[in-house]
Order: C-alpha cells, then structure tokens, then sequence
C-alpha cells in the first residue's frame, strides 16, 4: 500500500488526501526519514504551507541537529506565524540546538498556560527547560509528553532530559 500512495504522491504532489494518509502510516511506524522524504517532496509542491514547513523543518532538527537549513526554515516559519504554538517551539529547539536555550525559553515564556500544557509543545518545552538546568521545572512537562505522539528520536530527547533532570 505505502508504494502505491508513493506513486500517487511522486505524480500528485497536491492530492492531499493520499499524502495525509501516508504521512500518518509512516509516522506510526516511526519512520522518520522516511518521513523527511515525504515532507521534502510535498513542501516544494505547497511552498505556502507553513504547517508543511514547520514539519519539515522539526524532522529534519531530528534527523540532524546540526543542519543550518533546518534552523532557517524554522525561522522563517515562525515569522510568517509567530502566534502558533507548534510553529514556536519548533523555532525555540532550533534555538536551543544552536546554544541559544535564554531566547528559546523567553518564546515559551510569552505563550498562555493552557497552550504550554498541549502534549506536543509541553514535550519541547520540558526537552529545553531540562537542557538549561531547570530540572524542577521541566519534570510536569516532560510527563506531559507521555500523552504526545512521538517519533522515535523525540522519544530519546524526552528519555534524556529525564535521565538529566534525574542526575541533576
């Protein structure tokens, strides 16, 4: 079934429905790369999606840290949609993969409560906060992540900081 919804999505790049749908099967399976590949392709096809590019973007920081590209788009999403919470705290761990955990914390910082408490932006949030030595803090939001849905290498950046936050 993936290689037909590959083929759909290689000759169809806008059908979105085939692309939904293979998204979900490789996110379920953990498949980050593969995931990457799925998102890389159809972000050139939508350029103005900024959902799209947000995931992009946070998968490729997963894949690898170091990617100047990934820290740039990051940046350029969260400018077109500064409010959004998940655009956000992609942009803060970009910041904290780059050393800068002060300026990622001062974004979640001027976040609601309520949004801080969604499983999937509680998981960064607690990733960071654990990162910069506030394992007190972090320990609420890292459980919250227990309610995200994670891909494998986000599940390893929640086992470390607790790992971190148990040392410290």
């Amino acid at each position: 079934m993936d290689e037909t919804l590959w083929t759909i999505v290689d000759n169809f790049p806008l059908e979105k429905g085939a692309f939904l749908l293979l998204y979900n099967r490789l996110f379920a399976a953990g498949n980050t790369p593969a995931l990457h590949n799925l998102l890389l392709k159809t972000s050139d096809a939508v350029p103005s999606n900024t959902d799209l590019k947000n995931n992009l973007a946070m998968v490729s920081l997963l894949l690898n840290p170091r990617e100047t590209k990934a820290y740039d788009l990051a940046r350029d999403v969260y400018t077109k949609d500064p409010q959004n919470p998940f655009i956000l705290s992609t942009y803060a761990y970009s910041l904290f993969l780059q050393h800068k955990a002060d300026e990622a914390l001062k974004l979640f910082d001027a976040l609601p409560a309520q949004q801080l408490t969604n499983a999937a932006v509680a998981t960064y949030y607690g990733i960071i906060l654990a990162g910069s030595g506030q394992g007190p803090k972090a320990r609420p939001y890292l459980d919250l992540a227990d309610r995200a849905k994670l891909l494998p290498e986000e599940r390893n950046l929640v086992k470390k900081a607790r790992q971190g936050v148990r040392a410290g």
